[in-house]
């Protein structure tokens, strides 16, 4: 989410800038002596990033950007303004500062856009300017596109264009080399379609599929790097003045995580079919915890099963929805002893590498807490050696083999604990972690291994 934060030092700022409500001129009167600016995190591993702004000494302004994230449109007074970008680490409350100060000269009725891309360990910024003013006639059915080329490696055809035109029989809108932007093109507004392609070849590495462009609209289509599953594809987004619209990638294929937690057995045999062509795609035998690592799949339905060796009644399948560009995870839970008690339940997963981060992703596999006829739990996770105190969860009311996802800070020590839910009452914990950058853990809170007690905490490295 973009945040925008003030301090009370800022109030003489804020009613310069707010016309209506400290008796200023308006911004459109006031057109003349002033710019715009927005600000895009395309940084492909970015945590979330702080943007300061200074007009003059006694002014300042703060938005937090993740990946993927972009400030409206920013009224800013002609001349130099400087900008900092940092990461601040809320765990231990320092700001780190990744790009340096430097100057932007804003100039009078003109959109500056400041894109940051790359990675957290190289980051760079490019600044592009376009005419503030509106586009088109009233009555024309156009968009002023620019093309903005962030990924790396070769160069890429880009296809803005009408659904239904096949790109392999037509000529690119525009093609870019990496770190390169397109010119300002007026182009059809109404129904288009975004297909990406390497230079020179035919595979569309991202489709977005069918979408409506407002008449007269400006749009800037950004590619980055892809940060799903399919290394072999691209990633896009649109800016619009109030910001980003993102697209999911059709041409990219989905992957799929498969764990056992049932602790009580020991010998289950996991399997992976494609539903259209009941094609057995993966079958492999699991003990408690093992895995299947991340495989990536087309987009579509899977079959999932768990076969029970010891207990013929104990054979469950499910369909799981794999959606393109995105990660899953398929839990195997319940019980091999129990006639009809193992249960698979597909979840997503959050595994894009991110600096200075590490993704926690909980899954609840416990049938049962010390309250009867209550299977959900509170999740914590907490700073190395506190209690439960006055912590909050990280997750609360968790049910059987629901899950939820998150991101701590890297090279720290964390205790996890597991309660039921609204309670103090632990089952399972404290087990200690110590988090990694770019690193990904998938957390269960299990029962013991062979089905007894006490409880406990699986932690896989899932990234």
């Amino acid at each position: 989410m973009l945040k925008f934060n003030f301090g009370k030092a800022l109030v003489i700022f804020i009613c310069a800038s707010v016309a209506t409500a400290c008796g200023g001129s308006s911004s459109s009167s006031n057109a003349s002596s002033s710019g715009r600016l927005q600000v895009v995190n395309a940084i492909t591993d970015s945590p979330s990033l702080r943007i300061t702004l200074n007009e003059d000494e006694t002014s300042e302004r703060e938005l937090d950007l993740n990946f993927r994230q972009a400030s409206p449109l920013m009224e800013l007074t002609r001349g130099d303004n400087s900008i900092r970008i940092s990461y601040r680490d809320e765990t231990s409350n320092t700001e780190n500062t990744l790009i340096a100060e430097f100057d932007l000269a804003v100039v009078a009725d003109t959109i500056h856009t400041l894109y940051l891309h790359g990675t957290y360990a190289a980051p760079s910024r490019m600044i592009l300017e376009r005419p503030l003013a509106a586009v088109g006639t009233t009555d024309s059915r156009i968009t002023a596109l620019q093309v903005v080329n962030l990924s790396t490696g070769t160069s890429v055809q880009t296809y803005f264009t009408d659904p239904t035109l096949d790109p392999a029989n037509n000529a690119a809108t525009v093609t870019l080399a990496a770190g390169t932007s397109s010119s300002i093109m007026e182009l059809p507004a109404g129904a288009n379609r975004v297909r990406l392609s390497r230079e020179g070849a035919t595979t569309i590495i991202y489709d977005s599929d069918e979408f409506q462009v407002p008449n007269n609209s400006r749009r800037t289509l950004v590619i980055h790097d892809n940060v799903g599953p399919d290394n072999n594809t691209l990633g896009s987004f649109q800016l619009t003045d109030a910001g980003l619209s993102p697209f999911q990638n059709a041409a990219a294929r989905s992957s799929l995580f498969v764990v056992n937690a049932v602790a009580d057995e020991t010998n289950i045999v996991a399997g992976v079919t494609d539903t259209g062509t009941n094609t057995a795609l993966v079958s492999q035998t699991l003990n408690f915890t093992d895995t299947i690592p991340f495989t990536n799949y087309d987009s579509g339905f899977l079959n999932v099963t768990a076969n029970v060796a010891s207990n013929p009644t104990n054979q469950v399948s499910t369909t799981i929805s794999l959606e393109q560009d995105t990660y899953h995870t398929a839990v195997v839970g319940g019980s091999g002893l129990t006639a009809n008690a193992v249960t698979i339940r597909g979840l997503t997963t959050n595994i894009r590498p991110t600096a200075m981060r590490t993704n926690i992703n909980f899954v609840n596999t416990l049938r049962r807490t010390d309250v009867a006829d209550n299977t959900d739990v509170d999740f914590y996770i907490l700073p190395a050696g506190d209690a439960l105190g006055s912590n909050t969860p990280q997750s609360e009311d968790v049910s059987y083999l629901e899950g939820s996802s998150t991101s701590i800070s890297a090279n720290e020590q964390f205790d996890l604990v597991v309660t039921t839910a609204n309670t103090t009452s632990i089952l399972a914990g404290p087990t200690r972690i110590t988090t990694t950058s770019r690193g990904s853990l998938l957390i269960m809170a299990a029962e013991g291994f062979g089905g007894s007690t006490p409880n406990q905490i699986v932690v896989i490295n899932n990234g």
